[in-house]
């Protein structure tokens, strides 16, 4: 199936999910739900690799008291970096916890800082 290795998200949503799932005019929803569960047990399982590393980095368990410690330690650099992606990065650190959502978000920020440092 072609959504094995997708390069370009508009190619991916404009050409290829209008191929694969509706052939001779008949929309196939049963493979289109199986390939949606795909693509998110792929993201799950890359953003938890991502968030390992990105843990490991910032010596950071899951226990209550390695996110209250980087909590404490990114309030107290707030506003001091001189960098405003680099402050934003710290306040999601400050609110971080084991909520997927808030790990996600997080993860968002560093990516966005790191895209911004390679233009």
């Amino acid at each position: 199936m072609n959504l094995k290795r997708p390069t370009d998200p508009v190619d991916f949503v404009v050409n290829q999910i209008p191929i694969i799932f509706n052939k001779n005019n008949k929309t196939n929803i049963k493979e289109f739900k199986n390939s949606l569960r795909e693509i998110e047990q792929a993201f799950d399982k890359q953003i938890k690799k991502f968030k390992d590393k990105v843990f490991e980095n910032f010596k950071i368990t899951n226990d209550i008291d390695s996110y209250k410690e980087i909590n404490d330690r990114a309030l107290f650099i707030i506003d001091k970096t001189g960098d405003f992606e680099l402050n934003s990065i710290c306040l999601r650190l400050s609110k971080l916890d084991n909520s997927n959502e808030k790990n996600i978000i997080f993860i968002e920020r560093i990516c966005k800082k790191a895209n911004i440092e390679n233009l």
